[in-house]
């Protein structure tokens, strides 16, 4: 049986929407780091250390409004079950090879996401399970205003939310905004 220890007062209208920068997590051999239990201490749905010494940590910066994450709870009263369903959606403009290489080679694989939102939050979606690659496009408009780039759309599901990563010490810290994990990862 769930306890429940708190509630929750009204809250100040001082949040906003939105996604700052979406990280792709890798070793320091770029093999693609699922995070997890095994190898992180998650506590009150927070990480703040990972056994993970070192990595890398490839930033992929969001233009303001060009970028969503929806966490959505499903449950079956028939079965007993619930779950946690995490989408990620965002657009990268100009279209090159790096970027292409780049998707396909997220499209081949599991990984862990972590998402910058404009309140400062590092959010780990897909921390267990992975968020895998589900839909995307290159585009390229037929008018000179239209949209050059690609769209990239992912999903996961997990047992519990996306764990949020230990606040960042704020902006000009050292591994800025992963500054809160005990891994040192270098932002590329």
């Amino acid at each position: 049986m769930a306890t429940i220890t708190a509630g929750r007062a009204l809250q100040d209208r001082d949040a906003i929407g939105g996604i700052k920068a979406v990280y792709v997590v890798t070793t320091s051999a770029d093999a693609v780091l699922l995070l997890d239990d095994a190898n992180c201490t998650r506590a009150s749905n927070a990480i703040s250390t990972t056994s993970v010494s070192s990595g890398k940590a490839y930033k992929l910066a969001i233009l303001r409004g060009a970028g969503g994450f929806t966490q959505s709870v499903e449950g079956s009263l028939d079965n007993g079950t619930y779950s946690y369903n995490m989408s990620l959606e965002f657009t990268l403009h100009k279209i090159d090879v790096a970027t292409q290489t780049l998707i396909d080679a997220l499209a081949k694989t599991r990984s862990t996401l972590l998402i910058h939102d404009n309140n400062d939050n590092v959010i780990a979606a897909g921390f267990g399970n992975g968020m895998e690659m589900v839909g995307g496009s290159f585009q390229t408009g037929a008018g000179f205003g239209e949209l050059n780039g690609t769209t990239m759309a992912f999903e996961g599901r997990e047992t519990f939310p996306a764990p949020f990563l230990a606040a960042t010490a704020g902006v000009g810290t050292t591994n800025y905004p992963l500054d809160g994990l005990t891994a040192s990862f270098t932002i590329q």
